[in-house]
């Protein structure tokens, strides 16, 4: 790093998505093909974090028009976000 000064840590890195992904899957259950490197998040999940980790976090009106799913399905996204500890409870 050019300036010598560190970036303040994510809690949102890919390992920590990771290990989340993994406790709320329980032990022993393993996503099918899922590298141990990388989190087991969904595209639409991925989106969501991506942009909240923007500073715009999404509304499921904004889920729903991105991802082209139904409000059912963008709430259930936000809720198991909210599961693995990546969402804040009040994020809508």
């Amino acid at each position: 790093m050019a300036s010598g000064v560190a970036p303040p840590e994510n809690p949102l890195t890919a390992a920590a998505v990771t290990v989340a992904s993994r406790e709320a899957r329980g032990p022993g259950r393993e996503a099918p093909h899922a590298h141990p490197d990388e989190p087991s998040l969904s595209e639409r999940h991925k989106w969501i974090v991506a942009e909240y980790l923007a500073g715009r976090p999404p509304s499921n009106k904004d889920i729903q028009k991105a991802n082209r799913c139904s409000r059912a399905t963008a709430a259930r996204d936000l809720q198991a976000l909210r599961n693995l500890g990546m969402l804040k409870s009040g994020h809508r």
